[in-house]
């Protein structure tokens, strides 16, 4: 499965920059946009994991209320 990249231009502050440049000279990542991509996956698979609790909660709350009631 070929996935087909978008390019996308962003600004970061130098700080940021630089700690991605260590962490690319460190062989974890093989260029930047390597460990932008993977910083982002982590995102928003945190994002979607929670967003996916407060559903299930929300659920077993109007749940709750009909036992309760």
């Amino acid at each position: 499965i070929t996935m087909v990249m978008q390019t996308l231009q962003i600004r970061l502050p130098k700080k940021l920059l630089d700690d991605i440049d260590k962490i690319v000279e460190s062989n974890l990542y093989s260029n930047r946009s390597d460990v932008i991509r993977d910083a982002i996956r982590r995102l928003t698979a945190r994002y979607n994991f929670l967003e996916q609790s407060s559903v299930k909660r929300e659920k077993i709350e109007k749940a709750q209320e009909h036992y309760i009631h």
